[in-house]
């Protein structure tokens, strides 16, 4: 089966509605289609994915991540980097503490609506200083705290190599 990657590009006041009202509408989305029909007036670019799933990944002006977070109902929302570099970050909720000696650590998981999986991504680094909590070897960006910006969504449906 291709997968296929949908690009969506988000412009003006709608697209905050759009954003701030997609963790709620998206449980019931069961295709690419479904999910197509909850953006209603985007234009959409279809790319095959590698690994065999379906990814939309949607694009807008930079919204506050505590407020994104807040809208989606979010419980303990981080902000936590995968690569080495800490060039890219994502908003991640906190899963559970993790005993360390060394300092405060946390698990944090991807969040989920329905069957689909959300990957909210940063501007960049949250500004302030480095927290004193870490996840894995990335610090961790208490975002009810720390000020940043998302400014994409990567939308995965179930299956895909992205918990």
């Amino acid at each position: 089966m291709r997968a296929v990657l949908l690009v969506c590009a988000l412009a003006g006041v709608a697209s905050a509605d759009v954003v701030d009202e997609l963790p709620t509408k998206l449980t019931s989305a069961k295709t690419v289609a479904d999910v197509q029909a909850l953006l209603p007036g985007m234009k959409a670019v279809v790319e095959p994915v590698s690994d065999g799933t379906k990814k939309i990944s949607v694009t807008f002006s930079p919204r506050d991540a505590k407020k994104l977070a807040a809208a989606w109902k979010l419980a303990r929302p981080y902000a936590i980097s995968g690569d080495v570099h800490q060039q890219t970050w994502e908003m991640m909720v906190w899963d559970q503490d993790v005993p360390d000696p060394n300092g405060k650590r946390i698990h944090a998981k991807t969040i989920h609506s329905g069957r689909w999986i959300l990957h909210p991504h940063l501007v960049g680094r949250p500004e302030g200083a480095l927290p004193k909590v870490s996840a894995g070897a990335s610090p961790a960006y208490d975002l009810t705290t720390y000020p940043a910006k998302i400014d994409s969504i990567e939308i995965y449906e179930p299956g895909a190599n992205r918990d």
